[in-house]
């Protein structure tokens, strides 16, 4: 629910696994990139997010549950978002 009541203020949506479902796109009336800090998207709805025209991007090769792969991460998600604003595609996979 805190993330549902927040969403509304988004521009970008980084999420390593909590869903991204249509109904948080329909909160989230501002985004237009989602992020997925690691390698799977299977948590973001795709259709809902292409309908809207949101872009997605990941980080590919990496795992937010190991330990090793989060400073990576990190600055993959920083410079995926760098990339968006500068109108770049990055790792994008929608």
């Amino acid at each position: 629910d805190a993330i549902e009541s927040a969403v509304w203020r988004c521009d970008v949506i980084v999420s390593a696994a909590a869903p991204v479902d249509r109904i948080m796109l329909d909160l989230a009336f501002k985004v237009s990139l989602i992020v997925a800090a690691g390698d799977s998207t299977d948590h973001i709805d795709k259709v809902a997010a292409a309908e809207r025209g949101i872009k997605i991007c990941h980080v590919p090769g990496r795992d937010p549950s190991n330990p090793d792969d989060e400073k990576k991460i990190c600055r993959e998600v920083v410079s995926a978002i760098n990339a968006f604003i500068k109108e770049q595609d990055y790792n994008r996979v929608a």
